[in-house]
């Protein structure tokens, strides 16, 4: 029998590698993975500043991967009595997705012509939006220049 993703237990660490330490779940005798990236809400260097070998910690697992592999985090429980600070696993998913962006897989890009085709309202040059506007904090005027130096904007100008 596996743990349940999200249930909090009481773990001793078994090894520390550089990435993070392996645990052993007290009742199920399963071990599980504890990333250095879960050990803290800072940010751990080296994992043998957060735990010990023999270590008793309060975890929560956050992973649970077919044939068995487990992930825990120490980030949002207390070490103390072991509650919950994010009962609703909100930090979680964000982390999640925080890691499923930075692989670039499901990151999505601002495309520059939705800028570039917009037309200030406070100064009427195009290529950016009215609370980015140059002009509002002085009577300059600004404009976007191709390649070759030549004003894009020239026919809309009435400088």
């Amino acid at each position: 029998m596996n743990p349940q993703l999200h249930t909090i237990h009481k773990a001793a660490v078994q090894s520390i590698q550089s990435y993070g330490a392996f645990v052993e779940l007290e009742g199920f005798h399963q071990h599980a993975l504890l990333h250095k990236s879960q050990m803290s809400t800072m940010k751990v260097e080296n994992p043998e500043d957060i735990v010990a070998v023999g270590d008793q910690v309060f975890v929560k697992v956050i992973s649970a991967e077919e044939g068995g592999k487990l992930s825990v985090s120490m980030k949002t429980i207390s070490q103390t009595d072991g509650t919950d600070s994010d009962p609703t696993h909100i930090v979680t998913e964000q982390d999640k997705m925080r890691k499923r962006k930075v692989g670039g897989r499901d990151s999505h890009r601002l495309e520059l012509g939705a800028v570039l085709n917009t037309v200030c309202s406070k100064c009427g040059v195009q290529g950016h939006f009215a609370a980015n506007c140059f002009a509002a904090a002085s009577d300059k005027k600004y404009s976007i220049v191709d390649a070759e130096g030549n004003d894009v904007n020239a026919d809309s100008s009435d400088e």
